[in-house]
């Protein structure tokens, strides 16, 4: 018994010969039919036929015994039963050997059978790149692997039948030969058209069956890409990009109300991150990952058409989307979402990771503060804060109302950070309190904390439901505090 890797090195080369058998297979059938035809008697070289046969016979059984030899699980595979098959015309042999007294001549009938051998083509669209041998029948099912097998079986019981019947009823020889020439004729042009719409239409089925097993583990944009550049997830680049961190709001909490019921918890939270995820595909954002009950997207980089500004105006339009998605869902644990975010002009965009493992993904000092800024959400009292960068880009965009939260001092970063929240202008009917905020917010920077302080607590009175920002700001001013607003870990 050949070694592990000399036995795979053996079963790579079988695999490889195999087209070439196919191509012996076709060229075999036709010779058999001009035997039936008596093209090589017509043409005075019959004495050549029998030898070809013979090879070509040979040949068949060699590749079965070898396919045995190198390949533990060849036998349980869909192919086993065609490559029998095409070695059964060897006993047509016997037909000669006068001792035996038996007539074996219709096994010669066979010989068309290795037609069949054409549906090795179709083994190319089944699996990506190149597969163990060990793994290949555990790739088709074993309803499909009995199916060839039988559906092979019975195709060779049918042409053994109907030859039998058409030499029955010819009236001599030759017209029984010319009518199961006519017969295999018709069977070899149901195969070849067969395989012919199937080979038209498998790879459409295939493709879009590998794309959507891709989509579960990458990215729309890359699974899309790599299907027709492969090359798309080794190259990175420096390109402008904006990303959002979004996170659930209440997941300890429903854990503990859930009380161990981790599958009401899934399913909750799956509902959940789908209501989120589908405003960012539909901005046409990259899904980069899924962080426990966070999402990670971002817009940028070759695989996604548009201008920073168009970058930065499609992420904030999703997350304010995803605010809206997260109150329509109704769901009795998860009504809100947090959401930080930042925009640069130089992400690295591309593939990172190991030599074995990558993932698509961008870095860059932004990514670090837009993950700060998601943090840094609940204690600032807003719903979402965004970075200077992608409020200069986003400010002439008339469906995206800003309110400047100020400066902030996140963990990480030795300098504060001025930062802005994103509101939907259709959120709320009255905006008053938005100016007496933002003039608040200039007294308050310039250090008139009583007059800041009494704005502060008119915005919060203006705000149907209070303005817990003005709060926050109001609690500062009467306690004398001054400088960047300050988050914890």
């Amino acid at each position: 018994m050949p070694s592990q890797p000399l036995r795979q090195r053996l079963a790579e080369l079988v695999n490889r010969l195999d087209m070439l058998l196919v191509a012996l297979a076709t060229i075999n059938v036709c010779l058999y039919l001009l035997e039936l035809l008596t093209v090589w008697e017509q043409l005075g070289i019959r004495w050549l036929y029998e030898p070809l046969m013979l090879a070509c016979d040979v040949v068949f059984i060699v590749d079965l015994l070898a396919k045995l030899a190198v390949k533990s699980r060849y036998v349980r595979s869909p192919w086993f039963a065609i490559d029998f098959l095409s070695c059964l015309p060897a006993l047509s042999i016997l037909s000669n050997i006068t001792a035996v007294g038996l007539n074996f001549g219709f096994f010669r009938l066979f010989r068309v059978l290795r037609a069949l051998r054409l549906l090795r083509t179709l083994r190319s669209f089944q699996v990506i790149g190149s597969i163990s041998n060990e793994a290949e029948e555990e790739i088709v099912s074993s309803r499909v692997r009995r199916g060839i097998s039988w559906l092979s079986f019975i195709s060779a019981l049918a042409l053994m039948g109907l030859s039998h019947q058409i030499r029955l009823l010819a009236g001599n020889e030759q017209q029984a030969d010319f009518m199961e020439a006519t017969l295999l004729l018709g069977a070899l042009m149901g195969i070849s058209l067969t395989l012919l719409l199937l080979q038209l239409q498998l790879p459409k089925m295939t493709t879009a069956r590998i794309r959507a097993l891709v989509q579960v583990a990458l990215p729309g944009q890359i699974a899309d890409r790599l299907l027709t550049d492969p090359g798309i997830y080794r190259r990175t680049a420096r390109e402008p990009a904006t990303v959002i961190f979004c996170d659930i709001v209440g997941f300890t909490e429903t854990v503990e109300r859930l009380d161990g019921d981790l599958e009401a918890l899934k399913n909750h939270l799956e509902c959940a991150l789908n209501a989120v995820t589908d405003q960012h595909l539909e901005h046409d954002l990259i899904i980069d990952k899924f962080i426990g009950d966070a999402v990670m997207s971002f817009r940028g980089g070759e695989l996604v058409e548009g201008t920073p500004v168009e970058h930065a105006v499609a992420v904030v339009r999703a997350a304010l989307r995803s605010h809206s998605a997260m109150w329509a869902l109704n769901d009795p644990y998860f009504q809100d979402i947090k959401i930080g975010g930042a925009s640069t002009d130089a992400a690295l965009i591309g593939s990172f990771g190991t030599s074995r493992r990558l993932t698509y993904t961008v870095l860059g000092d932004r990514i670090n503060l837009a993950a700060r800024l998601e943090a840094a959400v609940k204690q600032c009292g807003t719903r979402n804060l965004f970075c200077r960068r992608t409020h200069a880009l986003t400010a002439t965009s008339p469906d995206i109302l800003w309110r400047r939260f100020g400066w902030l001092k996140v963990p990480g970063k030795l300098e504060a950070v001025e930062v802005y929240e994103a509101l939907d202008p259709d959120w709320e009917a009255d905006w008053t309190w938005l100016s007496s905020f933002h003039e608040a917010l200039e007294l308050f920077e310039a250090g008139a904390l009583e007059d800041a302080a009494a704005l502060f607590e008119r915005a919060d009175a203006e705000r149907e439901s209070g303005d817990v920002p003005s709060q926050r700001y109001l609690s500062r001013a009467r306690a004398g505090g001054q400088g960047p607003f300050r988050t914890e870990k």
